[in-house]
């Protein structure tokens, strides 16, 4: 599956158990399977091989969740696709209607528009499934660029959690009646 915004040239791949292998081989092994050039570092900050070995359990669990997990985020920079980062959600919708994201962009290729039309492109998928009702972000105090793209996005502040590794969240929401 991929999804595509023409206008920013940012596409978001969604991952397989192949991108994940390459990956673990070299960031020019994934870039040649994505047919992209490599970013200038990798990998974006939260995602290191923990991250992939959550996301092959999660894929491993549910072999239907496609579309509801991890994609590898291209964009156009100057005239050539290139790796940028990665996006998702958390998992299916939950019984509640609610899905969760997260995003990461290589810092050499932040303020360019990037994190702001790969949670646009997760948020339309999301809300074409009638199911969704709300899209959670959670992100840290100090992620003061992160905390804007969300906001730019339609997302508002709901509250305050908590990461043993991290400390204190931000917890953000867009519902589908307001986005």
């Amino acid at each position: 599956m991929i999804l595509r915004d023409t206008r920013s040239g940012v596409s978001l791949i969604a991952t397989a158990f192949g991108h994940l292998d390459a990956e673990d081989n070299s960031t020019e092994a994934l870039c040649a399977l994505l047919h992209v050039s490599p970013p200038p570092s990798w990998p974006p900050e939260y995602n290191g091989p923990e991250t992939r070995a959550w996301l092959r359990d999660l894929m491993k669990a549910d072999a239907e969740s496609m579309g509801w997990l991890g994609y590898y985020v291209t964009a156009t920079v100057d005239g050539q696709p290139m790796l940028a980062g990665t996006a998702g959600f958390k998992g299916r919708p939950d019984e509640n209607g609610q899905v969760e994201i997260g995003y990461s962009i290589v810092p050499e290729l932040h303020r360019q528009g990037i994190a702001t039309a790969a949670i646009r492109l997760l948020t339309g998928h999301a809300f074409a499934n009638p199911e969704v009702r709300r899209i959670k972000a959670e992100t840290l105090p100090r992620l003061v660029p992160s905390i804007g793209v969300l906001e730019k996005c339609g997302f508002m502040q709901a509250g305050e959690g908590f990461d043993p590794e991290e400390g204190k969240t931000l917890l953000f929401a867009l519902d589908a009646k307001t986005a």
